[in-house]
């Protein structure tokens, strides 16, 4: 596996830094991975290593507020701002490897943005499938109604405002050497803006209400049922609304870092037959 860095340059002006993994020989596929809060592109280094050994090149954007991406950490202006940032992902990833076939993955906040992104439609690339991981529809625990209520006035009167959140380290694998570098991780934080808060829980409530279309490509969803950070409920509503084009796999007892747990080999190859059914031409083909 080869690795590089690279920065792209938002509209706005924010400085995007990029990690670019590449197969050692040709490509024959191309997934984007949009991490989940708090996270950033390193923490994927294990999932580049298992793709790009089936020949898929892996590309993998700090967000912004995130990893080593300018701006305040868990901070976005907006939710839309956010899909701009990964449009310009996918634009930079097209012209880097043009005309090969495109996965959009996501986990978490991640799996949020990358399905309200499928479906609003208009990609300025064309995309193969998708992979929603353990997507952010609704939390496990979500906050009472008074703190809904101050994040939304926040979210309007102090716009930059950010708070920590209740993610707890040991809520997001069963893998306690995982959970060892993530609290050792320099790079992992856990800040929310409460504008950022409100925009994504607004998106999963979009995602649920049922009146979407289906997905425009093969989409494929998962989750573990001892999730303790997302409802694996309602991922499983989505998945009962999602219409033919949807394929699922439910992991009993697994928790919400599905590509982290104990399992993750058996966990990412089942993506990987995903990828060869579902992408033409792919590398796993």
């Amino acid at each position: 596996m080869r690795t590089e860095s690279a920065w792209l340059e938002t509209p706005d002006g924010i400085r995007m830094h990029v990690r670019a993994h590449e197969p050692d020989g040709a490509p024959g596929g191309v997934i984007a991975m949009i991490h989940g809060l708090g996270e950033h592109a390193g923490r994927y280094e294990h999932v580049a290593r298992y793709f790009t050994a089936r020949g898929y090149a892996f590309v993998c954007p700090d967000l912004r507020g995130h990893g080593k991406t300018a701006g305040k950490r868990g901070y976005a202006p907006s939710y839309d701002t956010m899909l701009a940032d990964i449009d310009l992902v996918l634009g930079w990833t097209a012209k880097r490897h043009p005309g090969l076939p495109t996965c959009l993955y996501g986990h978490s906040m991640g799996g949020n943005l990358v399905l309200m992104r499928l479906f609003r439609g208009n990609l300025p690339a064309p995309i193969a499938c998708a992979v929603a991981g353990s997507p952010w529809l609704s939390l496990h625990a979500p906050p009472g109604a008074a703190t809904v209520a101050v994040a939304r006035i926040a979210s309007r009167l102090m716009p930059t405002f950010t708070a920590k959140n209740d993610l707890k380290v040991d809520d997001l694998t069963r893998s306690e050497a995982v959970r060892a570098a993530t609290r050792e991780d320099p790079d992992y934080h856990r800040y929310i803006g409460a504008r950022l808060f409100e925009e994504v829980t607004v998106a999963g409530k979009t995602l649920l209400d049922g009146k979407r279309p289906e997905a425009p490509v093969p989409l494929f969803v998962m989750v573990g049922t001892n999730d303790l950070v997302v409802s694996h409920e309602a991922v499983l509503a989505f998945i009962d609304q999602c219409g033919g084009t949807c394929e699922s796999k439910v992991w009993e007892d697994f928790y919400h870092e599905l590509h982290n747990e104990p399992e993750s080999e058996e966990v990412l190859g089942v993506v990987a037959d995903f990828l060869t059914r579902r992408m033409p031409a792919s590398a796993g083909a």
